[in-house]
């Protein structure tokens, strides 16, 4: 089952009403913002870095996602990446 689908997120959604939920064709990642963000992270920030194990890599990516937390000029230019976004 796909995570967005879930009991969980559903009640969450339904909750926090300002939440608006639009679901990606599944062959688009052009369209989704999420994956520039992976591909920045993958390719901008982690080329060529081989963790020695999966946690390591967790804490890792871990960081990375908690950093651009702060650098929200890179968050919206992820969304404006897909031309889906007007100002």
């Amino acid at each position: 089952m796909r995570i967005h689908l879930a009991q969980p997120v559903a009640h969450y959604l339904f909750e926090n009403g300002q939440i608006v939920s639009e679901l990606f064709p599944a062959n688009a990642p052009e369209l989704n913002p999420a994956d520039g963000l992976w591909s920045h992270i993958k390719y901008g920030r982690l080329p060529n870095y081989t963790p020695l194990d999966l946690s390591e890599l967790r804490n890792t990516v871990t960081t990375e996602l908690e950093r651009l937390q702060r650098e929200p000029h890179l968050l919206r230019a992820f969304i404006r990446r897909t031309k889906l976004y007007v100002e």
